[in-house]
């Protein structure tokens, strides 16, 4: 028996969602997106979504949280930016509140810290002066998004452990 035309588009939709995601987790509005910009349909898109969303593969608050536990692990940033790039994702607020509730400032200072540590290794190589080499990192932690408040608390614990030098 052979399929019908929209039971043929679904399927061909939904391969190319699951090939979406199985290069990287997407929230609801990225796949969306992408899909449409395929050629398919709004209601073959919403129809492919909501397919996945029951099979727990289109979910924003898990793929939320997973973008902020990478960006944890492999490039450290600050709340604000993080809150950006998941908006970027058109992930609602509420869930992206929800994503960050456990993104406390004393982690984003401990995650600034552990950054700026790193970074000012590098910025040693790069920059005789101390003074120009602070300048340096605390423009760095401001464009990973740390708040005004984090870069300064870093700022003087790097100073008081000696890590720099007349900064």
């Amino acid at each position: 028996m052979e399929k019908s035309g929209s039971e043929k588009e679904f399927g061909k939709a939904l391969e190319a969602a699951w090939r979406l995601i199985s290069y990287r987790p997407r929230s609801r509005r990225e796949l969306a997106d992408r899909l449409a910009r395929k050629g398919f349909e709004p209601d073959l898109v919403e129809e492919v979504l909501a397919h996945l969303a029951g099979l727990g593969e289109v979910d924003d608050l898990a793929f939320s949280r997973l973008w902020v536990k990478s960006r944890e692990a492999t490039k450290p940033m600050g709340r604000f930016r993080l809150q950006c790039e998941l908006r970027e994702k058109e992930v609602s607020p509420q869930i992206i509140e929800e994503a960050l509730a456990e993104y406390t400032p004393d982690k984003e200072l401990e995650l600034a810290k552990t950054a700026a540590q790193r970074r000012w290794l590098i910025l040693e190589k790069l920059e005789n002066d101390p003074y120009k080499r602070m300048q340096k990192l605390k423009k760095w932690l401001e464009r990973r998004g740390f708040s005004p408040e984090v870069i300064i608390r870093v700022a003087e614990d790097l100073r008081t452990e000696g890590t720099t030098s007349d900064s």
